[in-house]
């Protein structure tokens, strides 16, 4: 019975969105990376890569991981009030008239540390990311692609 009742939740852990299938290597590199993470949910982003949001601290993630396991990207949920303001300034004057819907620090395995700022113009859902200059350095849709 507690084998069974184990297995339930880890079940549940592991698929907890979306009822999607999320491969044990990289459901062990986010346990490995986040051991104490809670309320982790699997999104599958594209073939290869999959995002989970969870919560340390009190402080909600969305980490990206590649089908493999292998670490991509780390989002910390902030306030956009809360960027320097070189990044708030710059990315006004290049996304006008756009709807904010997240703010993150971003910690990356390619480009370092950079500010990222979910949003919608209208047509889709972007992400435009910033580095510490405030220098607009890359674009994303929804699914991960630049």
């Amino acid at each position: 019975l507690i084998a069974m009742v184990l297995l339930v939740m880890l079940s549940g852990k592991i698929n907890a969105q979306q009822n999607i299938d999320v491969p044990q290597v990289v459901v062990s590199a986010f346990e490995k990376n986040f051991p104490s993470a809670i309320g982790a949910k699997w999104e599958k982003l594209e073939n290869t890569v999959y995002e989970v949001s969870f919560i340390v601290n009190s402080n909600q993630y969305e980490a990206t991981f590649t089908s493999v396991g292998s670490w991509l990207k780390t989002e910390k949920i902030v306030d956009f009030n809360t960027f320097p303001s070189k990044v708030t300034t710059e990315f006004k004057a290049k996304f006008p008239n756009v709807k904010i819907v997240e703010a993150s620090l971003v910690e990356t395995a390619k480009m370092g540390n950079l500010y990222g700022v979910e949003f919608d113009n209208g047509k889709e859902k972007l992400e435009a990311f910033f580095n510490e200059k405030g220098e607009y350095v890359l674009l994303e849709d929804e699914n991960f692609k630049n």
